[in-house]
């Protein structure tokens, strides 16, 4: 007699077909659980990162446009540019404190609350001492003081510029960080695969 193992062929096929189908498995549920990674990095990334930077976006095109508003009417000091500037100059003004509330309650990590914090003492004092004050002085019909006070917004504006701008590259930044994190997860789950 001779020697027969004791496996039977159509065993043998069925084991290996068994074994194709849970390593199947094991990389669709590989595959899921990076699909799911990724996604979550991904909406970090937009609800950290991309929203907030369109509101500072938005909000930074609003002040630059309220200087130019309180430019115009200094320079243009008849009454109905300067009803008209005023109408639009309260409006961003209001737009801009909407912008600034919604990005406060973005997720947001320490440094970028201390941003935060700068941002808006150099906004406040840019508005408040600088744009309010030209805009309430033209209103009144003094110009000429409006135009000293464009004095104190070219002197404000700087500080409010700089710390705009650190504000939204640590933001950037985050954004880069979270992509790469996304991308080197990605690269292991690929190998993994």
């Amino acid at each position: 007699m001779t020697n027969k193992s004791s496996i039977t062929v159509s065993r043998r096929l069925g084991l290996g077909v068994s074994l194709l189908i849970a390593l199947t498995l094991v990389v669709a549920v590989l595959g899921f659980f990076s699909a799911r990674q990724n996604e979550s990095v991904l909406k970090g990334i937009n609800e950290g990162s991309v929203k907030p930077l369109a509101l500072v976006g938005e909000m930074n095109y609003l002040i630059t446009r309220n200087r130019i508003l309180v430019t115009d009417v200094a320079m243009h000091a008849v009454p109905d540019v300067i009803a008209r500037r005023s109408k639009e100059y309260a409006a961003n003004k209001a737009r801009i404190e909407a912008l600034w509330t919604q990005y406060m309650q973005a997720p947001m990590g320490e440094a970028e609350k201390a941003l935060a914090r700068e941002v808006d003492t150099a906004r406040r004092a840019l508005t408040e001492q600088g744009l309010d004050a030209t805009m309430a002085l033209e209103q009144a019909g003094k110009i000429e003081e409006g135009w000293h006070q464009l004095d104190v917004v070219s002197k404000l504006n700087p500080a409010y510029t700089k710390s705009m701008d650190t504000l939204i590259a640590q933001q950037v930044q985050s954004a880069q960080d979270g992509y790469q994190e996304a991308l080197t997860a990605g690269q292991r789950m690929d190998l993994i695969i």
